[in-house]
């Protein structure tokens, strides 16, 4: 886990203080945006297989075709939500 600077150390330099908590915040703004790309290759892992079956299968029931892209379609839109809303006060 990573533990951002303690004040208490740098009493007489805050400036030494604001880099080293500027350099942990850059460090926690890298490893939120590296989330979000695995977390986008996790959704899309699942969603272009349902994408491509539910458009290109025709031996499919139209019902199971419309459920295929509707949950692919969905399951894209929760993960936007996620990424966007959830880790936006972080950056």
């Amino acid at each position: 886990m990573v533990k951002a600077p303690d004040s208490d150390d740098y009493e007489d330099d805050w400036d030494a203080w604001d880099k080293e908590y500027e350099k942990y915040m850059d460090l926690i703004r890298n490893l939120i945006g590296i989330g979000k790309i695995f977390n986008w290759i996790g959704a899309m892992v699942i969603c272009i297989p349902l994408y491509v079956l539910g458009i290109s299968n025709a031996k499919l029931d139209w019902k199971v075709r419309a459920s295929m892209l509707s949950a692919a379609t969905a399951l894209v839109v929760a993960t936007m939500i996620v990424t966007m809303f959830v880790t936006y006060p972080l950056g």
